[in-house]
């Protein structure tokens, strides 16, 4: 049987939508055989904080759902986005993602803390 050019465009078109329907109905991997779940630092994607909601949602659409936060004291202008913690855990919340931590740098970590009278 021969094809016109026409018949094998559509068919090709039809097999193809076919193809996509069929891949989109493919159950979901999993990512976290173990049940836990998965996380990121930001330090390493610092550049992409300027616009932290649609980093959020970025990482929350690749499966991320815990995120290890940078203070915004000590780390430079990079982590200025994350200084209204109610906005961040709102921004967070909306896209079902937690803070699992926070990375703070040595000259803040040691503000605020009070030394015991114990000599070391």
């Amino acid at each position: 049987m021969t094809l016109t050019r026409r018949q094998f465009f559509k068919k090709a078109t039809a097999d193809g939508a076919a193809a996509a329907l069929i891949a989109a109905s493919v159950a979901k991997l999993r990512a976290n055989p173990l049940g836990l779940p998965n996380g990121s630092q930001v330090y390493p994607h610092r550049a992409l904080l300027k616009d932290f909601p649609s980093y959020v949602k970025t990482m929350a659409d690749m499966g991320v759902t815990r995120l290890e936060l940078c203070s915004p004291l000590g780390y430079g202008a990079d982590f200025v986005t994350l200084s209204n913690a109610k906005e961040v855990k709102k921004i967070m919340g909306d896209h079902g993602v937690k803070c699992a931590s926070c990375a703070r740098s040595r000259s803040t970590a040691s503000r605020g803390r009070k030394r015991s009278g114990s000599s070391r």
